[in-house]
């Protein structure tokens, strides 16, 4: 087994764990009707949704950025070429360089 299955298997005791201390029953309740545990299961996949509906716009966010690393790097040549401007030219080049690696 991997790691990354070894920590969904963690995480699954965990909330096991809190579910039980926060509910007092486990995922063996005989109180819920099968629309019941539909319905759970609905709400849980529409708190997804808007989690990944984040997530796309975080994405959607970096993907903008990343597109003005030839800019920030023009400027930054721009820069180079001013006496008074290595300072800048160094800044823009070393955040070109920090959102080109994201």
């Amino acid at each position: 087994m991997s790691i990354y299955e070894e920590r969904i298997i963690e995480e699954i005791q965990n909330r096991a764990d809190r579910g039980l201390n926060k509910y007092g029953v486990t995922m063996e309740r005989e109180d819920l009707t099968v629309a019941d545990w539909l319905q759970h299961a609905k709400e849980e996949a529409l708190d997804l949704s808007v989690y990944l509906e984040r997530l796309i716009h975080s994405a959607q966010q970096i993907l903008e950025i990343k597109e003005s690393v030839p800019l920030l790097t023009a400027c930054a040549d721009h820069f180079d070429g001013l006496s008074t401007g290595a300072s800048a030219a160094d800044q823009l080049r070393a955040l070109a360089e920090l959102i080109d690696e994201i």
